[in-house]
């Protein structure tokens, strides 16, 4: 795969991910906030049940291919300072 395309599917794992982490804090706070302490999530007001599923599939392969990506790079970078500091 070329370089160029591992950066844009990292890029988007990592947006996917914060986007994620973003949605997880909004719906604790609004039950926070509640009197109640609650929230109700409804996934199919519009009958969109199904097209939230695979929105979620995508993201989450692509969150995970990000991931690995973003691993592997780590990996090469830490490889490539071990050869600088023994030179």
């Amino acid at each position: 795969m070329k370089q160029k395309t591992k950066k844009s599917i990292s890029l988007l794992g990592y947006i996917f991910s914060y986007g994620f982490l973003l949605l997880s804090i909004f719906t604790f706070v609004c039950a926070f906030i509640n009197p109640s302490k609650t929230v109700t999530v409804s996934v199919n007001s519009f009958g969109e049940q199904y097209l939230d599923i695979i929105c979620f599939a995508f993201a989450v392969i692509v969150a995970s291919l990000g991931l690995h990506f973003a691993i592997k790079e780590y990996k090469g970078f830490k490889k490539e300072l071990v050869k600088r500091n023994k030179k």
